[in-house]
């Protein structure tokens, strides 16, 4: 004898979790398209530039990064005051970072109120492409500024766990 059971359907609920799903497979596919163009670090939405490169001061850097991982941060300059070019970084943007290596290796560092100025040996007309390697202290957005000669330029990361 075949026996029949009823079974309750609720369409509407069905048709709910249809949608809750199909929700979160397009928030996952917006993830990994996120994550593979850079938007967690290393990829094309982490290249940042500040300032024009066809001025004589710019900066290289990386918007996104990984707490207590290695970035860059690339310092182009052509301003030279007497026989060196003087690299400008603001202390609040050095209190949130550990520097490991900056080349070319800075002749001398002199430190003000609000800024430590790095200074590099240069010979007449020449530019300076400073790349400064470092380590971010905190999880957060960290602001930086920099500056050489007469310019000064705003920049920030922001770092992951």
């Amino acid at each position: 004898m075949l026996r029949r059971e009823m079974v309750n359907e609720d369409f509407r609920a069905q048709l709910r979790e249809w949608r809750v799903q199909r929700a979160l497979w397009i928030l996952l596919i917006l993830i990994l398209i996120g994550a593979l163009a850079g938007a967690f670090g290393g990829g094309p939405l982490s290249r940042a530039v500040a300032g024009d490169a066809a001025e004589s001061f710019w900066l290289e850097y990386e918007r996104f990064g990984r707490y207590k991982s290695t970035s860059l941060l690339k310092v182009h300059a052509g301003e030279r005051t007497g026989r060196t070019i003087a690299l400008r970084l603001s202390n609040d943007y050095l209190d949130q970072i550990e520097i490991e290596r900056i080349t070319p290796e800075p002749a001398w560092t002199e430190t003000f109120s609000t800024h430590t100025a790095f200074h590099f040996a240069a010979g007449a007309g020449s530019t300076l492409l400073a790349t400064i390697q470092f380590r971010p202290k905190r999880i957060g957005r960290i602001h930086g500024a920099a500056g050489a000669g007469g310019a000064s330029l705003p920049f920030a990361h922001w770092v992951y766990p």
